[in-house]
């Protein structure tokens, strides 16, 4: 399983080390039920989307995690069921949002990360 977001791989980062896979399918405007309510498809696009939760990180993590999502563009290799296999495409995460938390007691800040979202141009 792979997942390297410009150059940089998230798998060591993420809550699970995993992250999920969603096939998401773009009609045209003639798709929808016909008046005897066939359903007729016009899928012009398949796209991927990518989503993960991120486990708290220590500042020297988040600050190679977070410059790799900046970008409005980011160069994504991930494994794709899908596809049988890896894939290289273009992705944005348009969100981020990064939180620090001292409560852990041990003096060391961590950052609390939005869950990753990258949707496949």
């Amino acid at each position: 399983m792979k997942l390297i977001v410009n150059g940089v791989d998230m798998l060591p980062y993420l809550d699970g080390g995993g992250y999920t896979v969603t096939r998401e399918d773009g009609d045209s405007s003639d798709a929808g039920r016909t008046m005897d309510y066939t359903m007729h498809r016009a899928r012009i696009a398949t796209k991927f989307r990518i989503d993960a939760t991120f486990k708290p990180l220590y500042t020297k993590d988040a600050e190679i995690v977070l410059p790799a999502l900046m970008p409005e563009y980011v160069e994504v290799t991930y494994t794709n069921p899908w596809l049988k296999g890896t894939q290289v495409t273009t992705m944005y995460n348009s969100t981020g949002k990064a939180t620090v938390d001292t409560s852990f007691g041990d003096g060391k800040e961590r950052w609390n990360i939005d869950a990753l979202a990258l949707v496949e141009r």
